[in-house]
């Protein structure tokens, strides 16, 4: 289940890596191609009044044409190029073509286009190319006519290459961080496969070399015992003794390989692994600062593609409405009638500005007001902030009007001026007020999905490396368990190899030598019980245990518990047993283990004497079997992770108060034990006090 969910996380978190990039990457292509658009929009536009402007210059326009100029009629390129069309003088695509070629070259555009004069009721009228191909890129149109039924419109032929150059950079950027990022987690996850594997193989080892340890253990009980009755012939005690020595031996010399390999194992590797682990913690870093990186990269980016078109649209805006109030001068103030553009020198350009010009020589200046409120109205309707300034600019004299006095620290100017004066040297200029929060908005679910995506990269890491401590941690761990086991049973199997030799030689009085095959007893059951837990441990870390429930006295299993300590007690203890009930649903064999495992803990870790009381009664939902002692006490902190396996560290620190040290596996086994029974573990404790261990089991079907 948690490999599985290493590699859960691990793909999610390089799909997140890859979806955030793919959606950073399609907003700036698509920033890019509207730039691109705009870029293109703008040069035709510049190209249509050129070509406007040549009809003006080479062809008379009639006295008076604006004299009937309509309500609701706007002084555009449709109107101008209807008097020309009237006069026999129409649009020339191929003028607006190669001007249009002209002007991208110089800004280092594409050239490759296709223009088009179309109507909406006969289509394409003409075209500067009969196919556009399937790749293009089409952008805005131009009237014609003033009721909008003709239009031209430009289109981009392969306008990719164009695209694509300005995000060269970021996009290679991009590859090389998001190779980095899929790197750092498919390294961390090489490294906890490799770790797992490890982890396996000691596993496997250790619980090879117990199992491999039970038959020649019991073959030192059975003969200890057998010698002990006194009732074998001598040759056949003389065998037993010989097989005890041999069994005994053969364990010796295998803990003594064992010591050794561990020893090479925890000396030699030292360095690799502070190379290695320096490495993890090099990659990791680099990783996530390429994620945050990149982030801001793509951030900055986005941020400013929305502020450009910001200011942009804010331009275009502008204009717009220098527009709507040329035309509403026009329909209130008619031009003279000799013919204003009579006089239109070469390089003179018919525009608002020139427009301008003639309307405030008839003492019709423009109105800043009007302009600001029709800048507002549009914008109001394109979802645009509406909270600006317009300024009136001068370059000799500075501003001449202004919408409003200050414009405080946070604002935005629209680099592109519209101009008043032909000459240049006046123009109108609009600054959006607190534009951050406008821009900000454009990029809200953007922002919202590369932090959730960030927080959700960082979280995989992080995570990975987590697990990758945790197990050197208990890879650590199970060295030094494997190493402290083999390390104390050589004390044990001393003792036994030692007192079986005494014994056999026969030189012992009858009460040492009955001394000596209680110690052999003892130790060899003392080393078989923990090689039971070990592979209890391993069964149900396999899911392999099979427990044997049945209803079975708990009075008797506490009872016959409370005997057998008595009767090997090295120091003073008080059982205090009450019983509510006295029966309970389990496995009796394990149960017994579990409740063993918590009187022996509660003995081992107190003063020289103590005081032990088991309490077994139930509630609503559980049978509860209680172990309380007066001894040392587990802290609050130590408590958090003492039922870990291998965990040692109060346990250590208990046997520094007189304790005996164990290997981190007991009260982990009664934890397992428990939960393969369907109930769980509780702890109350306080240092120096008490400690009360309860065992919570499901309750007996004809008490529910």
């Amino acid at each position: 289940m948690k490999n599985r969910y290493i590699k859960t996380i691990t793909y999610t978190g390089l799909l997140a890596v890859l979806a955030l990039q793919l959606i950073w990457a399609y907003n700036v292509y698509s920033f890019s191609k509207e730039e691109l658009q705009r870029k293109g929009g703008e040069i035709f536009r510049t190209a249509v009044s050129s070509e406007l402007d040549h009809r003006f210059q080479t062809v008379t326009i009639p006295k008076g044409a604006f004299g009937d100029l309509e309500d609701g009629s706007s002084v555009t390129y449709a109107f101008f190029n209807e008097v020309f069309e009237s006069v026999g003088a129409p649009l020339s695509i191929e003028f607006v073509d190669s001007t249009y070629k002209s002007l991208a070259a110089k800004e280092n555009l594409n050239t490759n286009i296709v223009i088009e004069h179309i109507s909406d009721s006969l289509g394409v009228i003409q075209s500067t190319q009969k196919e556009k191909g399937f790749w293009y890129l089409t952008c805005s149109k131009k009237y014609t006519k003033e009721d909008e039924s003709e239009y031209l419109q430009v289109f981009i032929l392969s306008p990719f290459k164009d695209i694509f150059t300005p995000m060269s950079l970021l996009l290679m950027g991009t590859i090389i961080f998001v190779f980095l990022i899929i790197y750092c987690i498919t390294y961390q996850i090489k490294i906890i496969n490799r770790q797992s594997k490890i982890a396996q193989l000691r596993n496997n080892f250790t619980h090879a070399m117990v199992h491999n340890m039970k038959i020649p253990l019991t073959s030192i009980k059975i003969g200890n015992k057998a010698i002990e009755s006194g009732k074998l012939s001598p040759e056949k005690t003389k065998q037993n003794h010989e097989i005890v020595n041999r069994e005994t031996e053969s364990i010796l010399k295998f803990a003594e390989s064992t010591l050794t390999l561990a020893q090479k194992e925890q000396d030699e590797p030292t360095l690799n692994k502070e190379a290695v682990n320096k490495y993890i913690k090099t990659i990791t870093s680099i990783g996530l600062l390429a994620v945050l990186a990149l982030q801001l990269i793509w951030t900055f980016n986005t941020y400013n593609f929305i502020k450009e078109e910001t200011q942009r649209k804010g331009a275009d805006l502008l204009d717009t409405a220098l527009g709507e109030d040329v035309t509403q001068r026009i329909r209130t103030v008619p031009l003279p009638k000799e013919g204003a553009f009579d006089d239109l020198e070469d390089g003179s350009s018919v525009g608002y500005a020139i427009l301008n010009e003639v309307y405030e020589s008839l003492s019709a200046p423009l109105s800043l007001h009007y302009i600001d409120s029709t800048y507002k109205s549009l914008a109001a309707e394109e979802g645009l902030s509406t909270n600006i300034v317009i300024e009136h600019i001068s370059d000799s004299l500075g501003i001449i009007q202004s919408t409003q006095k200050e414009k405080g620290f946070w604002h935005l100017t629209c680099p592109e001026k519209v101009y008043t004066k032909e000459n240049e040297s006046e123009y109108l200029q609009v600054s959006i007020l607190n534009p951050h929060k406008d821009i900000f908005t454009q990029m809200g679910l953007l922002l919202i999905g590369t932090i959730i995506f960030v927080f959700l990269i960082i979280y995989c890491i992080t995570y990975q490396i987590k697990i990758i401590n945790r197990q050197n941690k208990i890879a650590q761990l199970r060295n030094d368990f494997t190493h402290a086991m083999v390390h104390n049973m050589k004390t044990p199997l001393t003792s036994i190899k030692i007192g079986n030799k005494a014994i056999e030689s026969g030189k012992l009085s009858p009460e040492k030598t009955k001394r000596n095959h209680e110690i052999i007893n003892e130790e060899v059951e003392n080393i078989l019980m923990l090689t039971e837990k070990i592979l209890t441990l391993a069964q149900i870390e396999q899911d392999e245990l099979t427990l044997n429930k049945e209803i079975v006295s708990v009075k008797a299993i506490v009872d016959d518990l409370m005997e057998k300590f008595l009767a090997k007690a090295k120091k003073e203890i008080n059982f205090v047993a009450t019983y509510n009930i006295e029966e309970v649903y389990a496995d009796a064999g394990y149960l017994k283990q579990v409740i063993s495992n918590l009187i022996e803990n509660a003995i081992k870790y107190s003063g020289d004497k103590v005081t032990i009381t088991v309490t077994v009664d139930r509630n609503n939902d559980y049978t509860l079997i209680k172990v309380k002692d007066n001894g040392f006490g587990i802290s609050a902190k130590d408590q958090l992770k003492i039922f870990e396996k291998f965990e040692r560290g109060a346990a250590s620190k208990r046997s520094a108060k007189g304790g005996a040290a164990g290997f981190g596996i007991g009260l982990n086994y009664v934890q397992q034990v428990v939960r393969m029974h369907g109930g769980m573990v509780a702890i109350e404790s306080v240092k120096g006090e008490y400690s009360e261990f309860t065992i919570k089991l499901p309750k007996l079907i004809e008490e529910i």
